[in-house]
């Protein structure tokens, strides 16, 4: 998986981001100030969760990724796409995303060479249409292995393990790539993985684990995760930090907000292992930004934010920049 991420930026580059996502939580400490009382909490504070019963919500703006360091390219896509929120249990929500316009794409430098022969203009009518599932709990947070049991993607991996299967045995027919070319990817597998990538980035975000105290408008919290990267489990460590920059306007409901600062800075390493070669991976990262929240429903209006992520192996290091400037509205 790591020589396919090397040769493949475009498809999987964008993957580095979305891998944050835990795939298993380990532990949680919150740090709080003294004026984080019980009584403070039932009466001064806001907890931002979906709503149980669903949503409907439509995402438009552009999400665009810088590369630099071992390979170097940019890539942008502005477009629009639909997430139903629909109930699964008392606690967790299927999202349904679907891609349901594009109006521009480009790329340059190493994502370009990534298409080879294939036009990323060419692509906009394949990109829409594509459609992605995951399950969340109320506060936003995946559950993979509840997403993995959906029966569309049960399908959606049975479909890929037989696609792969057909293109082994094409390519046992055909002359390898030479040494440095990128495998020829047919247009429907670009598509699709670029239509699932801007999905994830475009998808209403998390909300804060904690609730957050009026006149005490910061919270901290140190996490101990594993993120999934390149098909392995890496331990890493964040610091999250969430502060109301904006409580409601008035009339929109009193222990309302109306903006939330993010900032996140995560690390973790680890030696891996794949093909009898082993390397050692350091991650770093830092997100920074701002989600506008609709106080009267408590559901994501705009996120702007911008994600910094470096990966050593070895001596080699590769830096990614995505920037999401997106806003929501109710369907």
């Amino acid at each position: 998986m790591l020589r396919r991420l090397l040769t493949r930026p475009v498809l999987y580059s964008m993957l580095l981001c979305v891998a944050v996502t835990p795939a298993c939580k380990k532990s949680t400490a919150e740090t709080v100030s003294p004026a984080d009382s019980t009584s403070a909490e039932a009466s001064n504070s806001v907890t931002l969760r979906y709503p149980a019963t669903g949503v409907a919500l439509t995402a438009a703006g552009t999400v665009s990724m810088e590369m630099a360091g071992a390979q170097a390219g940019t890539m942008s896509i502005t477009g629009e796409a639909e997430y139903s929120f629909e109930p699964m249990d008392d606690t967790h929500l299927k999202v349904v995303g679907r891609v349901v316009a594009v109006e521009a794409a480009s790329s340059d430098g190493v994502m370009k060479k990534q298409f080879g022969d294939i036009d990323v203009q060419s692509l906009v009518g394949d990109v829409v249409g594509q459609t992605s599932y995951w399950v969340i709990d109320l506060k936003g947070e995946d559950d993979d292995e509840m997403a993995k049991a959906l029966p569309e993607n049960v399908a959606k991996a049975a479909e890929a393990k037989a696609r792969e299967a057909a293109a082994k045995e094409t390519e046992e027919g055909e002359e390898k790539p030479a040494e440095g070319e990128s495998p020829k990817l047919s247009k429907e597998m670009v598509a699709e993985a670029l239509g699932s990538q801007f999905l994830s980035l475009a998808r209403p975000p998390e909300f804060p684990v904690p609730s957050l105290i009026f006149g005490d408008p910061t919270k901290t919290m140190t996490e101990e995760k594993d993120i999934n990267l390149f098909g392995q489990e890496i331990p890493m460590e964040f610091e999250k930090a969430y502060s109301i920059t904006a409580p409601a306007g008035a009339g929109e409901g009193e222990g309302a907000i109306s903006s939330l600062a993010i900032e996140v800075v995560a690390s973790g390493a680890k030696e891996m292992s794949q093909g009898g070669q082993s390397a050692f991976v350091a991650v770093d990262q830092e997100v920074s930004g701002t989600i506008e929240v609709e106080p009267s429903m408590a559901i994501p209006r705009a996120s702007k934010l911008d994600i910094l992520m470096t990966i050593s192996f070895g001596e080699m290091v590769l830096e990614q920049n995505i920037a999401m400037d997106l806003r929501y509205s109710v369907k």
